[in-house]
């Protein structure tokens, strides 16, 4: 039923098989996130927008390789986390991501006062890890994303992150139990709970 879902950082993806077009929308909560296209010409974000947001695969290939597999999506906001988004142009189907902005202080220990010093420190290590996946190196973005849940273990984000990366590699068994350690963590975020339950019913 459900034979690939792939995320970066909190993402909720659904489709219908009905669209041939395969244009994909981007949502954010809060709306009005500054949109950006990693553009493989010129070797760099640019920005296309703000959210929500949709696209037409076909308009954006100008700005990708022939052989690429992914298009590569930043959403900024003030106040709030960075989100990643890799978009699979090779399925050609219709997706919705919907994404749930996290506040900066989200990013670590609520107990801890995060310096701004540290908040770079953390903000750098993970852009380094988008940059891995996007280079399709999963088992070194895989091994500096365990260091962060190893130096904080008390920050759901990280093992959304370690969970998309599981399942970039096809392990939907260990990306479930990552997913679900961010869960408990944090049992509001209704976002990571519904890709729970849509891998679940995909096994």
């Amino acid at each position: 039923m459900l034979k690939k879902i792939k995320f970066i950082f909190l993402l909720l993806i659904t489709f219908s098989c009905a669209s041939q077009k395969y244009k994909f929308s981007i949502e954010s909560n809060p709306a009005k996130a500054d949109l950006y296209l990693y553009s493989e010409v010129q070797r760099k974000f640019i920005k296309i927008g703000e959210t929500p947001f949709e696209i037409d695969a076909k308009k954006i290939q100008k700005y990708l390789k022939p052989q690429s597999d992914f298009a590569a999506f930043r959403i900024e906001k003030k106040g709030h986390a960075v989100e990643n988004i890799l978009y699979d142009i090779k399925t050609k189907k219709r997706f919705k991501y919907l994404l749930e902005l996290k506040r900066i202080e989200l990013w670590s220990d609520r107990e801890a006062e995060l310096s701004s010093k540290l908040a770079n420190d953390i903000a750098k290590r993970v852009q380094v890890i988008n940059s891995l996946i996007m280079k399709k190196e999963l088992n070194r973005a895989l091994t500096l994303t365990n260091k962060l849940v190893e130096q904080y273990p008390k920050a759901y984000i990280f093992y959304d992150i370690k969970g998309s990366i599981f399942l970039l590699k096809g392990k939907k068994g260990l990306a479930l139990g990552s997913l679900k350690k961010s869960l408990s963590l944090n049992p509001d975020n209704a976002q990571t709970e519904k890709i729970i339950k849509l891998l679940q019913r995909g096994r």
